[in-house]
Parts: structure tokens; C-alpha cells; sequence
């Protein structure tokens, strides 16, 4: 704003006097500002009411207009102690009789204590060969372990770690971990129920010796059952061997297959982002910066790195532009995915200006150079990345038994060039005959597993016909002595629950059972007592669903009646800055919630929307052929004299302990649902019907002048809105406009003023 010098020559106050002269234009204004105000606070109180009202709309009344929210039943257990239940709609009403004669468990094994080979304290990262009694046997061990219905073997080695033969039984489908402090595995289902139970068998001699050392075996005669029942499906295939070791092979080849691409589509995107951030880097132009402490740095300068950015940029729309086009093959697509993951990357990397400084230095002789950077760093750090990942190529190449020509190099033959790893018409009985490593690996691991298996079902079979001896039942896993010890396993065996309702058995694996519409969870044995179950009509819980219901109305409508019958705010006009200041903090608020409170007074809008509610709530229902009211189930609003002016739309339930008015009286709604929940089910649902339907003909429409589920003209008073600021503005225009041409007309009569008081001085002088 220029400045403006007030009546220096003439006296006058020339900023009260163009004040004056635009004054009509500032009380348009305010005008324009105080009535859009009011609309805003209307619009407020709308958008308040609005979504009460749909919110009843869609909540309650959608729910409470089909039968089911009411037909509720209720079901009671004559002894807690044994079982809890609960009853859906569909549970028959009467009495049952229900005995708990088996409880869900979930399999556990509690190792026996382990101990290191030197005495040592074992800890997770401790190798399985520190373990004592390991020794050797760890190498080629094999566990076999069956969770979830999936069998899996774990191969065990003398370098595996606690920490990573843990991780192999939770890949194997159970919960394990190991307490250092009592030196003890933990392993059980993840759970409970006899389907979900798990074993723990050995599958090669190996294996047993290593589930020795390692205290895991704990088998009964009771529980041997179902692990021999394994050996003996093993011993019973013909072709396990082939076809276990065939499997396996073909596995592992998937795997290595798998795993060389993955290497392979690293390294691609490695070199990728080696050469776009090297690229990166040599763009820049770099400025030298000194810090306080004498530190000379050399950083990028804004252009250069504005410029790089953008070319990495650039290169990113256009590799997913490239993307988009459904003509690429895989590979192709391939390929340009790896290469935009790696721009990317890069464009990451380089989002900081601190990874790209370099610090100078000045050697002896003078010559100055630069510290490797963060960038620098980065780039070096790919080619160690791309090397190892090579050599971890070799060592499945070798591991398939891929092999090598005269000049070091591996068959190109048995590669595939695009796979990684697929042996090419090499079939495993080629391979096992050629010698291959992989196969013939899986060849002697198969076999074992047969053996051993051979050799368990042998001994159990004597130990069912009484003929076992000392090493049979050792072989088992069984003990002549009874006793147990420190470094004894515990086994628990999980089992289903089971209950008997009437006199029939339902089992579960776990303690939930959902019969009929009866919910029963199983808590303690009964034994041979029978526990009672009641099923009836859930008197309390439709009388709450009705009377929550009738609550919520009876908000929405005094609300809506309270918005309806507000005192008038008549002379009541939003305050400007200026009529603010002379009011304290209290006034101001009163004086803005007596508007606010009367913008809906006699509201046609408003008008409309209770009558019809209230017009619904009075309306009769047939049922069956007889009309039925609120009032026939001592429903009904206060009177029209004692009750406040905002209280007579409320309903009333006689009986209600909650309601001061009515609790004294009969009640004859809980009567009415305990002798015929049917007709009170019907009345409520339709009568819920009915409120929704009223409201929907005053939301399910949409207008130039209303959204849809918006019961006032929204959208017509967003326009009024956009109006009021539109003159605001336009008003704001007319008044710097008309002032600076007030200001400059006083402006002209000053200097004019100025120039005759000087020639009257000069003329002044020539007189003396």
C-alpha cells in the first residue's frame, strides 16, 4: 500500500473523509460477509443434523426392519463351571442334556536338558556338533517330520546352529524355540485336536542317534502307533525309493533353477544401477564449499543436480510407459522391469546432496584429490555384490553336478540360457547312472530312509507279539525302565474334544462346538453327570433391542424438534472485527450461539421431515388381520401439557426403570414378547420398515438443489456460498478502487495548495 500523507497543507483529515466517501461500498461488504457467515453456520447445523439422520437411516432402522435383528434366543447352562453357551436364531427352544467327556489338547514335546560336548552352556548359535553325543552323526541326519498333514524331512549338518535347526521345525509346520536357561527345545502344534497332532521320527540311523543327543525322542507304546504307521506306508511302496529320490532331485533342480535366476536378475539390476549412478555421478559439476572449521568440501551444484535428476527421471516415465505395452514378450518385459527397479534404485540413492559430496584434501607435495564419497563407496560395493553372487552360481552348478570342460568352464550343454539351471533331456536315471552328485545324493538318502524304516516296522512287529528285546525297544525309542530323568523328553499327545448333546457325540479339534444353533465351548470334564441347557425366547434382549431403538428416535426427534422451536435471533447479526472488540470472549460466544441456535426456527425443510416421522410413529400396523398401535404395547408420548415443548415427540416405555415418567406403570411390552414374541417381532420390524422408507423418499433423491442422501438443498446453498464471496470480492475490488482515486484527487488539491502557500511566501518576500 502507498503512503499516504493526510491534509498536510490543507488541515483536513483526509483519511476520514475518503472513509466516508467509499462508506457504502464497505457496508455492502460487510453486508455480503455477515450473511455469508450465516449461511456458513447454517450449512454447519445442516451437515449436524443431516448425519443423524442417516445415521439412524442406514444403522438402526436398517438393521431393526428385518425380523432377525429381534428374533433372539437365549441359552443357559444349569452349571457354568463346565461349559459355556450362547444360542443364535435358529436354536430350538427346551431343555438338553450335555456332557464334556473329552477336552482338545495340542501335541507338546518338552525336551529332555542337553548339554555342550566340553560342559559348555549351549546357546542359539551354537552348531549341533558342540551338542554332546553329536559328534559325527549330525552330518547326513536325517529327521522326518509330519504337521498339518505335510511331511517334510530336515537334513541336518555338524555347521547348523540351534538358531537354524529351530528355524527348520517352524518350516516344517510346528512351534518350537529353545530355552538357553534350562537348555531344553520346546516344540508343539501350532493347533490343538488329533488331526493337527504332529511326529517327530528319525529318518536314517543318523537321525536317531541325532534325535537321542539332542533329547527329542519320547515315545510310549501308546503313541508309537502312529509314527510306525509311517515306516510301514514307506516299507510298503515298492518304487519309494525311485520315486522319493526322483521327487527329491527334481525338487532340488527347481530350487537351484529358482535360485541361479534370482542371482542372475540381481546382477542384472546391479549393473544396471552401477552404470546409471555412475553415469549419475560423472554429470555433475561440483563447487567448493569451506566450513568453520576450515573443511574444504566439493559439492554438486543445484544445476548439475537438478539436470541429473530430471535425466533419471525422464528414463523412469520411460521404461514404464515401455511397460505398458501389451506387444513385449516376458522376457523382454523382464528385462525392462529389472532395468526400472534399478533407475529407481538409483534415483533413491541419490535423493540426498549428502551422498554425493566429496571431501578435498592437499597431499605433501600439493597435488589435491578427493576422498572416496558415499557414491564412490556404493559403486565399488557392486562389484563385491556381483562377484559373490557368481560364486554362489558356481556352488549350485557343482552341487547339481554340473560339469566343467577342459577350460574350467561348465557344460553349456546341461545350462539353459534362459532358466538358469535345467538339465536338458538329462534324465534322472541318466543322471544317477553318470554319476551325478545331486541324484545319487538323493539316490543313498532315499534307500536310508527305507532301511531304517524296514528295520522299525520289524521291531515294532516283535513288540506286539511279545518278542522284543532290549535293542528292538531301543531302537524304538523305549526304555526298560519306567523312570524319568533331567534329560528325558515328555510328550503330550494332541486329542480332539469331545461332547455328548442328547445322548449323540459330536468331536472337534478344538473346544468350540457349533451345533443347531447352539454355541458350546467346553471348559471341564463333566464325567458321568449330564449338565442341563435352556433354550428360549431372549425376552431382555428384544425388549433392549426395542427400546434402543425407540431411544435413538427419541434423540434424533428432539433434536430435530429443538432445531424446529428455537427462540427467534431476531436483531441478532454476526459481529464484525471492530463490534468483537468491544465485547468480551463470553458475550461473543453467547451472542454468536443465540444465531447459531435459531437458523432452522420454523424451518419448512425441517417441518417436513418431522411431521412425517411422527405422522410414521402414529400410523396403525396389521398384523394378521388386527391393527396394532404403539400404545397397545404401553408405548406412548408424555402429555401434551406437562411435557416440554421439545419433549412431546418422545416415546415412552411403561415399565422402564430408565425412565422417570413411565417405570411406575405395567409393563406391557416384556409381557407382550414373552406371550407372543411373534406379533411384537412383526410390529417392530415394519414399523422400522416404515421409518426407513419415510426417510428414504426425503434422502434418495438427487437434485440441482440437493446431493443424494442430503435431506436440505446442499447443494444450492454451495452456490449461494460461492456467490457471497464472489461480491465480497467484488466489493473489496470497489473499494481500493475508489479509494486510490479519492487519495489521488487529495493528493493533486495538496500539492496545488502547496504551490500557492509558496507563492505567497515568495510574494511575501518581495514585500518585505
Amino acid at each position: 500500500m502507498p503512503i499516504r500523507l493526510s491534509g498536510m497543507q490543507s488541515g483536513l483529515d483526509t483519511e476520514a473523509l475518503v472513509s466516508a466517501l467509499v462508506m457504502g461500498y464497505r457496508t455492502k461488504k460487510e453486508d455480503y460477509e455477515k450473511a455469508q457467515t450465516k449461511l456458513s453456520w447454517k450449512q454447519d447445523k445442516w451437515k449436524s443434523i443431516n448425519t443423524k439422520i442417516t445415521n439412524f437411516y442406514s444403522g438402526t432402522l436398517a438393521s431393526n426392519k428385518l425380523s432377525s435383528a429381534y428374533n433372539l434366543k437365549k441359552a443357559t447352562i444349569n452349571n457354568s463351571s463346565y461349559a459355556t453357551v450362547s444360542a443364535s436364531t435358529s436354536a430350538v427352544s427346551g431343555t438338553q442334556s450335555l456332557k464334556v467327556t473329552k477336552l482338545a489338547s495340542t501335541g507338546y514335546l518338552t525336551g529332555g536338558k542337553i548339554s555342550g560336548s566340553n560342559k559348555a552352556k549351549l546357546t542359539g548359535s551354537s552348531k549341533l556338533s558342540e551338542v554332546k553325543g553329536m559328534g559325527s552323526v549330525a552330518d547326513g541326519a536325517a529327521i522326518s517330520v509330519t504337521a498339518n498333514g505335510t511331511t517334510s524331512t530336515i537334513t541336518l549338518s555338524s555347521d547348523m546352529t540351534i538358531n537354524e535347526f529351530v528355524v527348520k521345525l517352524k518350516n516344517a509346520g510346528l512351534t518350537a524355540s529353545f530355552d538357553e536357561n534350562n537348555q531344553r527345545f520346546f516344540i508343539s502344534s501350532k493347533s490343538s485336536g488329533a488331526d493337527n497332532d504332529f511326529s517327530m521320527t528319525a529318518a536314517n540311523n543318523n537321525g536317531k542317534s541325532a534325535l537321542e543327543a539332542l533329547r527329542l525322542q519320547a515315545t510310549t507304546e501308546d503313541t508309537i502307533a502312529k509314527d510306525i504307521a509311517k515306516y510301514q506306508t514307506i516299507v510298503g511302496q515298492d518304487d519309494y525309493v525311485s520315486k522319493t529320490a526322483e521327487n527329491n532331485y527334481k525338487a532340488a533342480i527347481d530350487e537351484y533353477n529358482k535360485a541361479i535366476s534370482s542371482l542372475k536378475d540381481t546382477n542384472t539390476k546391479l549393473d544396471y544401477e552401477k552404470s546409471y549412478l555412475n553415469t549419475f555421478i560423472n554429470s555433475l559439476a561440483y563447487e567448493e564449499k569451506t566450513a568453520e572449521d576450515g573443511t574444504v568440501t566439493s559439492e554438486p551444484t543445484s544445476d548439475s543436480l537438478k539436470t541429473a535428476r530430471e535425466t533419471l527421471s525422464s528414463k523412469a516415465e520411460e521404461l514404464t510407459e515401455k511397460l505398458k505395452d501389451s506387444s513385449l514378450d516376458d522376457s523382454t518385459k523382464a528385462a525392462t522391469q529389472l532395468e526400472l527397479d534399478a533407475v529407481n534404485a538409483v534415483i533413491k540413492t541419490v535423493s540426498t546432496d549428502s551422498a554425493l559430496s566429496r571431501a578435498q584434501k592437499t597431499s605433501d607435495d600439493g597435488t589435491t584429490s578427493f576422498d572416496s564419497s558415499t557414491a564412490d563407496t556404493t559403486l565399488a560395493g557392486f562389484d563385491t555384490t556381483i562377484d559373490g553372487n557368481k560364486k554362489k552360481i558356481e556352488e549350485y552348478y557343482t552341487k547339481a553336478g554340473i560339469s566343467k570342460d577342459s577350460d574350467g568352464n561348465y557344460n553349456a550343454s546341461q545350462i539353459s540360457s534362459t532358466t538358469g539351471l535345467i538339465l536338458e533331456s538329462y534324465t534322472y536315471e541318466r543322471a544317477v547312472a553318470d554319476g551325478n552328485s545331486l541324484a545319487t545324493g538323493y539316490q543313498t538318502a532315499a534307500q536310508e530312509q527305507y532301511d531304517y524304516a524296514q528295520k522299525m516296522v520289524a521291531a515294532y512287529n516283535k513288540l506286539q507279539n511279545g518278542t522284543a528285546t532290549s535293542d528292538d525297544k531301543k531302537l524304538l525309542g523305549l526304555s526298560d525302565s519306567t523312570t524319568t530323568d533331567s534329560t528325558s523328553a515328555v510328550r503330550i499327545a494332541g486329542s480332539n474334544a469331545q461332547i455328548e448333546l442328547n445322548g449323540a457325540v459330536f468331536e472337534n479339534t478344538t473346544n468350540n462346538f457349533s451345533i443347531n444353533g447352539l454355541t458350546i465351548q467346553a471348559t471341564a470334564l463333566t464325567g458321568n453327570e449330564a449338565v442341563t441347557i435352556t433354550t428360549d425366547t431372549d425376552v431382555d434382549g428384544i425388549y433392549d433391542t426395542i427400546k434402543d431403538m425407540l431411544s435413538e428416535y427419541n434423540e434424533l426427534i428432539k433434536t430435530l424438534d429443538t432445531a424446529y422451536n428455537a427462540e427467534s435471533a431476531k436483531g441478532y447479526e454476526p459481529l464484525t472485527d471492530d463490534e468483537k472488540e468491544s465485547m468480551s470472549d463470553d458475550e461473543v460466544e453467547k451472542w454468536e450461539t443465540k444465531i447459531k441456535d435459531s437458523l432452522l426456527r420454523r424451518d419448512g425443510t425441517l417441518d417436513s421431515v418431522i411431521s412425517s416421522m411422527k405422522n410414521t410413529m402414529l400410523a396403525g400396523i396389521t398384523i394378521d388381520g388386527k391393527s396394532y398401535n404403539l400404545s397397545t404395547f404401553g408405548i406412548s408420548t408424555g402429555s401434551y401439557f406437562s411435557s416440554g415443548t421439545n419433549e412431546k415427540g418422545v416415546y415412552h416405555i411403561d415399565g422402564d426403570e430408565d425412565d422417570s415418567t413411565s417405570k411406575g406403570n405395567e409393563d406391557k411390552l416384556k409381557a407382550a414378547i414373552a406371550n407372543d414374541s411373534d406379533t411384537v417381532i412383526k410390529f417392530f420390524s415394519q414399523l422400522a420398515n416404515n421409518l426407513y422408507s419415510t426417510l428414504n423418499k426425503k434422502l434418495g433423491t438427487s437434485n440441482s438443489m440437493s446431493s443424494y442422501m442430503s435431506i436440505y438443498n446442499d447443494k444450492e446453498m454451495a452456490t449461494q456460498y460461492s456467490e457471497y464471496k464472489t461480491k465480497i470480492s467484488d466489493q473489496e475490488t470497489k473499494i481500493s478502487t475508489w479509494e486510490d482515486y479519492y487519495y489521488k484527487k487529495f493528493s493533486r488539491m495538496e500539492s496545488a495548495l502547496a504551490s500557492l502557500n509558496s507563492q505567497a511566501s515568495s510574494i511575501s518576500g518581495l514585500f518585505g
